[in-house]
């Protein structure tokens, strides 16, 4: 695990478990070829597996742009530079970008929100138009 709610700590995990959990993401994020997915997350975060499997194996585009991590203009910029459709971003992360009203990801259809609490006005802001999951 992370270690966000304390020591990390190592758990098993089957190879077999992989195609499972890859396609109930892929189902509940309505995920496959043609879409492009963003790695945000660092490889050394559990978020990386979703983010690498939903795409890879589904037909989709992981999107691994340079020079990360992105925040608020800059992470709009590789949102709309590389047509992100699907991507996982922390709240503290979304919170910096501008508003989706003036523009901002015009192409992101499902947007997943997670390892932290969502405030309410950030799913005001970025709910209306897309599927926001809060994992």
């Amino acid at each position: 695990t992370s270690g966000s709610t304390g020591t990390p700590k190592g758990v098993t995990v089957t190879h077999r478990g992989i195609g499972g959990f890859t396609s109930a993401a892929a189902e509940r994020y309505a995920v496959g070829p043609g879409d492009r997915v963003l790695q945000f997350s660092s490889p050394s975060f559990d978020a990386s597996v979703l983010e690498l499997f939903v795409s890879v194996l589904t037909g989709a585009t992981l999107v691994v742009p340079p020079h990360g991590p992105w925040l608020g203009d800059e992470l709009a910029a590789v949102l709309d530079e590389h047509g992100i459709t699907h991507a996982l971003i922390p709240p503290a992360a979304l919170a910096t970008l501008p508003d989706p009203a003036q523009g901002t990801a015009p192409r992101l259809r499902t947007l997943i929100v997670g390892a932290e609490a969502c405030p309410a006005g950030l799913v005001d802001r970025w709910a209306p138009g897309r599927r926001m999951i809060n994992s």
